[in-house]
């Protein structure tokens, strides 16, 4: 098997979080993905222009019914692509929403990406496609 011959494009990716209440506001509300399952104190999926954002309570997805179990610990990272033209203005809007920008990398093509945390502590990035080019 090669993993050319699979779509490569990540379909989702999971975080975890024991306040989903305080994840469901930040998400929703301060970064504005829509929320398509909500679960009270088991997970949140989130749905992005391009695939899910699933947030589960690592106390309820480690356990061993339904889903194999996986959780993590910690601070978790996850990068999310923007378009170059928008970076600007993208920072802009979350500082008027109250969110840190906690680092800002100039990267070795020149383009530049910047971090914040969620209320978990999980470190978020915004970056344009063009840091790999």
């Amino acid at each position: 098997m090669k993993i050319d011959n699979f779509s490569t494009q990540i379909f989702e990716t999971c975080l975890y979080s024991r306040d989903l209440e305080a994840a469901k506001s930040f998400y929703v509300d301060k970064l504005g993905f829509t929320l398509y399952t909500y679960v009270p104190e088991t997970l949140l999926f989130l749905k992005m222009k391009s695939g899910m954002l699933l947030i589960f309570n690592p106390d309820k997805s480690k356990n061993k019914e339904g889903l194999p179990p996986h959780f993590a610990e910690g601070k978790q990272h996850i990068a999310f692509n923007i378009d170059e033209e928008k970076y600007e203005k993208v920072k802009e809007e979350l500082k008027n929403e109250d969110i840190e920008i906690i680092h800002e990398e100039t990267w070795p093509t020149g383009s530049k990406s910047f971090y914040f945390e969620d209320p978990e502590g999980h470190v978020l990035e915004f970056v344009p496609a063009s840091v790999w080019d």
